[in-house]
């Protein structure tokens, strides 16, 4: 497989989510002295809320004990359980991060907002992240200024770095003059805000609302690293990894990109599996390559898809297996990658119905030809469903639900205001839909 350039597609919007990986690393101090940790934990055997939090960040950081994410995550569950909002914000970061527990979005979220909903500043920065990206819940940039704008106000760095941040975001995507937004972000990167001095990088590194410039871009994201920012050093390991604005070094790629990986970092994390894989920087290794594929691949980073897919195509640090090969390319084919849209079709034509079928998703990739068994088997429930049940009959004709299924229209019923903007963005079965369509239903719905 060619080396891929890392894809950053729209790079603020890359920007706020690879920021979430960042958020709640300063938070935690651990404890310095052995002692004190004993002491704390026996308070925490006896179910004392503080201290199963303070043993959770011994364990996460590695002060008084062996740094230990699971034992970090059963305590920090231990305290967040009885309403202990630093500990189900810790919680929430762990399952987004994957840290001591798999990733998952949902559990993230759903600790996230129990802390949120207490007014704690830095569940408030995550959870608007959580809406700007649509992990865990719906996408919705509304509710996501306004969780960053609660956490902004009660001072949180990273909140008010956040609303900065989606201030540019809105200005370069809706074609308007920067100068105000970046005006704003640079005072605040000046006055040492981490999220501001990597957002600030980032729009150097990509000419995105500045003018590229890659020496600025690592002056920024240097600065960011300073404070353990794991975007920044994803971003300074990746300009060593191709040689933008500095002398091409692997070695310093793998140091920079380690550090944000273990952050949790998705970007870091699949350049260092692609360092791992090809053996720049670091012994060969395809088993720590797939390791770290898998981590970034689970937080939905297309071209570490594709590279687990790949492995379990060939068996490259994993036990070969074509049915978790389908699915992994199947991920990163649906957001359109041309490289896992062929892979995955060659491997449909070498695997068995049985295989298939164990896979979950159908060989047919595009709708080449309707299925007249299958049009003719749909049917149109309510009398104003038609959009929700033209949705359900695009995942039938491709094969990613079963004729059964009718949880659109039955969501929908007979809702007279909605249009195919109640569908733009959002992703159903690994496909997601774009509206063309804004207006709402009525006599005047033009056709």
């Amino acid at each position: 497989m060619k080396t891929p350039r890392v894809k950053l597609g729209l790079v603020l919007a890359l920007c706020l989510g690879c920021l979430m990986a960042m958020l709640g690393c300063q938070s935690t101090q651990g404890t310095t002295v052995d002692q004190e940790f004993i002491e704390n934990l026996g308070r925490a055997e006896q179910g004392n809320a503080e201290a199963e939090f303070q043993a959770g960040k011994a364990y996460a950081l590695g002060r008084g004990a062996a740094q230990d994410w699971v034992a970090a995550a059963n305590w920090y569950r231990k305290a967040a359980e009885q309403g202990h909002a630093p500990a189900q914000t810790e919680l929430g970061i762990c399952y987004h991060r994957g840290q001591g527990v798999d990733y998952d979005a949902a559990e993230s979220v759903k600790w996230l907002r129990k802390a949120a909903e207490q007014d704690n500043a830095e569940a408030e920065a995550m959870l608007g992240f959580a809406w700007f990206q649509g992990r865990g819940v719906d996408g919705n940039l509304d509710e996501a200024e306004k969780w960053f704008r609660k956490s902004a106000e009660q001072g949180n760095a990273h909140g008010k770095g956040l609303l900065l941040t989606l201030e540019c975001l809105g200005a370069v995507l809706e074609g308007k003059d920067v100068t105000d937004a970046v005006k704003g972000l640079r005072h605040a990167a000046e006055h040492g805000n981490a999220v501001a001095q990597a957002s600030l990088g980032l729009m150097y590194f990509e000419g995105q609302g500045l003018a590229k410039d890659y020496p600025e871009a690592l002056n920024w994201f240097r600065r960011a690293a300073k404070q353990d920012n794991a975007v920044a050093q994803a971003f300074i390991g990746l300009a060593y990894f191709y040689g933008d604005g500095v002398k091409q070094n692997d070695r310093q790629a793998v140091r920079w990109s380690r550090w944000g990986a273990d952050q949790g970092n998705e970007l870091a994390q699949q350049l260092l599996g692609l360092c791992y894989k090809s053996g720049r920087g670091v012994h060969p290794d395809p088993a720590e390559a797939a390791r770290w594929f898998r981590k970034a691949a689970a937080q939905g980073n297309e071209e570490a898809q594709l590279s687990l897919g790949l492995a379990y195509r060939l068996g490259q640090g994993v036990p070969r297996n074509e049915v978790e090969a389908y699915r992994w390319l199947d991920f990163a084919a649906v957001k359109g990658n041309p490289e896992a849209i062929s892979a995955r079709a060659e491997l449909a034509g070498a695997m068995t119905p049985a295989q298939l079928a164990q896979a979950g998703v159908s060989p047919r990739l595009h709708l080449t030809q309707f299925e007249r068994r299958i049009i003719d088997a749909h049917r149109q429930i309510y009398s104003v469903s038609c959009i929700p049940s033209a949705v359900e009959m695009v995942l039938k004709l491709i094969g990613r639900v079963p004729g059964t299924y009718y949880d659109q229209q039955n969501e929908w019923k007979n809702k007279m205001d909605g249009s195919f903007h109640n569908f733009d963005g959002k992703t159903i079965a690994g496909v997601t839909f774009y509206s063309s369509f804004w207006d709402p239903h009525g006599r005047d719905f033009p056709l």
